[in-house]
């Protein structure tokens, strides 16, 4: 079959925008597979008539494609946090952050180390939070824009849960070592990757609009 006309590919659009497809990378993702599956595989004469069958499709794609984004950021969370203990320029901060948590127990000041390190966790959520805010009218346009808020909830666990288990943090200097540490790292870690994937979103809206 030859390829679609403009305005068949515009039928395409409109047809999603009708589905309350308001994503325009979604759509635009969308319409890209539907136009390749009708050229290719369709055995239907009109373009209409085809799209009527994926309807079903359309609106479970969007909803797969937005959990498979969301935990694509938590790999790259997680991959990210792996870094810092072979990536020959991060092991300098691993090994910096692992002193400033061990200095806090050297010099017997787990009270203050816990509000210290606390309050540097907060601030980085606070960053993460400002940063993935700006510009969010551009932002509600993209659903890969959407999950960027969702890569510091794993990090922000340990602010909460810092609090239930506040009383062996503050006896046990081997659990307040290694809970801060890794609560350092990941959320380090996690405005590394909110920060580079805002950027790429930004250069790639750009790209589209």
């Amino acid at each position: 079959m030859e390829k679609l006309s403009r305005e068949e590919i515009q039928k395409i659009e409109s047809f999603l925008l009708n589905l309350n497809i308001k994503f325009i990378d979604v759509r635009l993702e969308l319409t890209d597979h539907l136009a390749t599956e009708f050229e290719q595989n369709s055995e239907y004469v009109l373009l209409e008539d085809f799209l009527k069958t994926k309807v079903n499709f359309i609106k479970d794609f969007e909803t797969k494609r937005q959990k498979s984004i969301h935990w694509s950021y938590q790999r790259l969370l997680l991959k990210q946090l792996s870094k810092f203990f072979y990536v020959p320029k991060l092991l300098f901060f691993n090994v910096l952050i692992f002193l400033i948590v061990y200095g806090f127990v050297n010099i017997s000041q787990l009270k203050n180390g816990y509000v210290t390190i606390l309050l540097s966790i907060f601030t980085i959520n606070i960053i993460g939070f400002a940063k993935r805010a700006y510009n969010e009218k551009e932002f509600k346009k993209l659903q890969i824009a959407q999950p960027l808020y969702s890569i510091m909830a794993l990090p922000s666990l340990f602010l909460y849960f810092a609090n239930l288990i506040k009383e062996p943090l503050l006896e046990q200097p081997i659990i307040f070592i290694v809970y801060f540490f890794i609560g350092l790292l990941i959320n380090i870690s996690g405005l590394m990757v909110l920060l580079r994937k805002k950027k790429d979103i930004q250069e790639y809206y750009k790209m589209i609009k």
